[in-house]
């Protein structure tokens, strides 16, 4: 399964160059991280942006601005470290919840320690080395756009 996370503008960090770790954190309400699953967004909206559009709609800027997402798959979470040798921890899960937009794709990922969220987005994103981006797409006026580098977003840096 490979999962969707839509990415708020003023997450990203122009300093930094890339979004910051607020772009991947659980909700306050049922204290998971959304997404929703890419295959099935295909199957149901034809692809990411129009399922943005069809179940996220307030997730669009209002002012026609760009939506943006990561494609990532949440298999490749590392597992917690334990504090101690005997200690149990718990593994992420990830489960299939229906949105409150009516979204079936829609997936929730748990019980993700801040620490292992941080570093799965912060290098899941972002390649620090080469300065680009790993599977960062932009929707902009129906269509889809491949977000490589900090070049590739002027209008972020233009907003600040």
């Amino acid at each position: 399964m490979v999962l969707v996370r839509i990415l708020e503008p003023d997450q990203f960090d122009p300093d930094g160059g890339c979004f910051n770790s607020s772009a991947f954190t659980p909700s306050k309400s049922d204290k998971s991280i959304s997404a929703f699953d890419l295959a099935c967004a295909d199957a149901a909206s034809g692809g990411p942006c129009a399922h943005i559009a069809r179940f996220y709609p307030e997730r669009i800027p209002a002012s026609g601005a760009p939506v943006y997402y990561w494609i990532f798959d949440p298999g490749k979470i590392p597992a917690p470290q334990a504090p101690t040798p005997k200690a149990k921890v718990k593994n992420h899960r990830v489960v299939q919840s229906r949105s409150k937009s009516g979204d079936d794709c829609h997936q929730g990922i748990f019980d993700l320690s801040d620490g292992v969220r941080r570093r799965f987005f912060k290098t899941g994103h972002y390649d620090e080395v080469t300065k680009r981006f790993i599977d960062v797409f932009r929707c902009n006026g129906g269509r889809l756009e491949k977000i490589d580098t900090t070049a590739d977003l002027p209008e972020l840096y233009a907003a600040r």
